[in-house]
């Protein structure tokens, strides 16, 4: 088994990173060779973080007003006829 980087191990040129990783758990993402799950620990943190009020402006994390903040929206019921008596 040979160990080398995260860009070896994805091209096909190692079996595992330093760390265990293998080409299943790798992913390229914007410029980047990162580990799958990595990323979604970090999508599953930002998610987290806008609920508490949170929101991203220009590479930092602020806090932000209720008033900003997004509402989730409710399902409604629609009624496509009305009921004629």
């Amino acid at each position: 088994m040979t160990v080398g980087t995260k860009l070896e191990v994805y091209r096909g040129h190692a079996d595992k990173t330093p760390g265990g990783l293998e080409k299943k758990d790798i992913a390229y993402h914007n410029g980047r060779y990162k580990s799958k799950k990595k990323m979604a620990q970090g999508k599953k943190a930002i998610k987290t973080l806008r609920k508490l009020g949170f929101k991203a402006k220009k590479g930092t994390m602020k806090l932000f007003s209720k008033e900003d903040r997004k509402k989730p929206t409710k399902k409604r019921k629609t009624l496509s006829k009305k009921k004629k008596n």
